[in-house]
């Protein structure tokens, strides 16, 4: 994937992000991240990572 990455951040839409990995490895990078997942407890987890994305369930 990294070879579709520009040097600017971007904007990235993680749908099933499960428990985060790629997003919270997307937000590191400097990217604007928002995580999509419908199992709350999987959120909960991608959330412990501390990274600034926004993680949406339901």
């Amino acid at each position: 994937m990294d070879k579709f990455f520009i040097q600017q951040p971007q904007s990235i839409l993680d749908i099933g992000c499960g428990f985060g990995i790629t997003s919270n490895e997307f937000a590191l990078r400097g990217n604007s991240v928002t995580g999509i997942e419908p199992t709350t407890n999987m959120i909960e987890i991608a959330r412990q990572n501390g990274q600034p994305v926004h993680f949406i369930s339901d």
